[in-house]
């Protein structure tokens, strides 16, 4: 009866100290280098085969994309896509048709930038080259990059000769 008693003694005295200690491993406090090191920063989405549509808020133009891939720290970008292809329009104009390895898109900015096989076309007007930026609040493309500009045929009524795009005029 003793060893019993013994028992439940030894037993009750180690579960109170287990009470008394915390049933599990506290952190310990912070010091130092620790105690200074910053949080890692968030990651940024990634999506496969995704369509990007994005407009300004006061309805002055708007801007879609299909690419491979996109990635964004956030919902509202900066937007980085992978073998893209857009459309950006503006109330009463010609939408814009781009193409592109590389795209991203800076709404904030207010810039979209091309790398790598890049196509920009606008009623039979084409801007071809490696490296382009299109602006979109005056929707002018920008090259500091040499370029190739097509003038295809017009369709019908749509007013007078372009100007290239080398020359930083809209296509």
């Amino acid at each position: 009866m003793t060893r019993v008693r013994l028992r439940i003694a030894v037993g009750a005295s180690a579960l109170a100290l287990l009470a008394l200690a915390g049933c599990g491993r506290r952190a310990l406090p912070r010091t130092g280098e620790q105690a200074e090191a910053k949080p890692a920063a968030p990651v940024s989405a990634t999506m496969e085969h995704p369509t990007l549509k994005i407009a300004d808020p006061k309805g002055a133009w708007r801007f879609e994309a299909v690419s491979k891939t996109l990635e964004a720290p956030g919902k509202d970008g900066p937007y980085r896509l992978t073998q893209a292809k857009g459309r950006f329009q503006q109330p009463g104009r010609p939408p814009v048709d781009m193409t592109a390895d590389r795209v991203l898109v800076d709404k904030q900015g207010g810039r979209i930038e091309l790398e790598g096989a890049v196509r920009i076309a606008r009623e039979g007007i084409v801007v071809e080259g490696e490296r382009i930026a299109y602006d979109l609040k005056t929707g002018k493309v920008l090259a500091d990059a040499p370029t190739k500009t097509t003038l295809g045929r017009r369709p019908a009524g749509a007013g007078a000769k372009p100007q290239t795009a080398a020359t930083g005029e809209e296509p």
